[in-house]
């Protein structure tokens, strides 16, 4: 039988023509009960055709090893390996990883993060600086006392510091002696609340901001260092993460949600939409999906953990219902997607 195996692969690879099945990917042996399609062969082969070398007998051992992988992969689920927590965390950690890219309209998130780089460069904000600042962090229920005197305080500082006769030891030293915050450290776009960069990125190097707020206080900041902008390929994937945690969901799975409501019929009960909006909760239907019922039950499950007004909770719920029901159905529609989620699967049990 094994022997029947090699042959039939040989045959197959160098293009001897021997009509196996009439499937486009029928089955080439069975391991331990289990079937080993050819595609999963050939991506094994491929994948390791630079060390295998060419003709039969190159080929017939490296069937003898494939055979050998999956028999040890066998030997190791028999032991449960693949049931530990840790080994589940670890697979779901690099799964989550790899459903970024398949989530999201990647071109209409390349082209956000482009526009926002091309006006970048030709603005203030070209690049990054380095800065160090006089901070103070200011609580959310500051008195409004406490808030007028710690202005005054940062007001009688910057004072100082703009005297003819006080240099860069001056700025140190009052970090130092009065700033939350000692370090240096760089700024570029999108990575610091935007009141904070509308003043560094106006600051030529060495000069000295007057004190302003931001949602964590209140700052004066020098800037130390300009650097020019790197290449759009070097920045875009943190421009589209900054964007997304600064804007909420981006415009790519914005677009992709659009998509995946086509490509799943999505359809919304406005008689049950309304009543949720009017009343905060309803037992109506709110919207199908390729033919699943999404009511008020399983609104009022993920409202409870995401706190925020109705309309903004079901757009939220929404978008997760369609991301998660994508999310499941992807080793169905991307093959590449279950051999990179399977292969790391099989590294980690060997």
């Amino acid at each position: 039988m094994v022997l029947m195996i090699r042959l039939l692969l040989v045959f197959i690879f160098l293009g001897f023509g021997w009509a196996v099945s009439a499937q486009d990917d029928p089955v080439l042996m069975r391991i331990n009960g289990k079937e080993v399609l050819r595609s999963e062969f050939e991506r094994s082969y491929n994948k390791d055709s630079g060390a295998v070398g060419a003709g039969r007998r190159a080929l017939e051992a490296y069937v003898n090893k494939f055979i050998d992988f999956r028999l040890k992969i066998d030997a190791a689920e028999v032991a449960g390996l693949d049931t530990s927590r840790i080994f589940q965390k670890e697979l779901d950690e690099y799964r989550c990883c790899l459903i970024k890219s398949y989530l999201t309209d990647e071109e209409t998130a390349e082209q956000v993060a482009r526009q926002y780089y091309d006006k970048m460069k030709s603005g203030r904000r070209a690049g990054r600086v380095r800065v160090k600042h006089i901070f103070k962090y200011l609580p959310q229920n500051i008195s409004g006392h406490a808030l007028r005197e710690m202005e005054s305080r940062m007001d009688s500082i910057y004072g100082a510091l703009v005297k003819e006769e006080t240099g860069a030891s001056s700025f140190d030293t009052c970090v130092e002696l009065f700033s939350d915050e000692k370090k240096a450290f760089w700024v570029g776009g999108l990575q610091m609340p935007m009141e904070f960069e509308d003043v560094v990125f106006g600051l030529n190097t060495g000069e000295i901001s007057r004190p302003f707020f931001t949602p964590q206080g209140i700052h004066i900041v020098k800037v130390l260092e300009q650097q020019e902008i790197l290449p759009f390929e070097k920045v875009k994937g943190k421009i589209i993460h900054c964007q997304t945690r600064r804007h909420g969901m981006d415009k790519g799975t914005r677009a992709f949600v659009e998509k995946l409501k086509k490509e799943y019929h999505y359809m919304s009960d406005k008689v049950g939409i309304d009543e949720l909006l009017a009343k905060g909760s309803t037992s109506r239907t709110l919207f199908t999906l390729d033919g699943k019922i999404y009511g008020g039950k399983e609104f009022a499950r993920f409202a409870a953990a995401y706190p925020a007004g109705t309309r903004r909770q079901l757009e939220a719920f929404t978008v997760k219902t369609i991301l998660d029901y994508e999310n499941s159905r992807l080793e169905l529609k991307h093959p590449e997607f279950r051999v990179l989620v399977q292969g790391y699967r099989d590294s980690m049990l060997l």
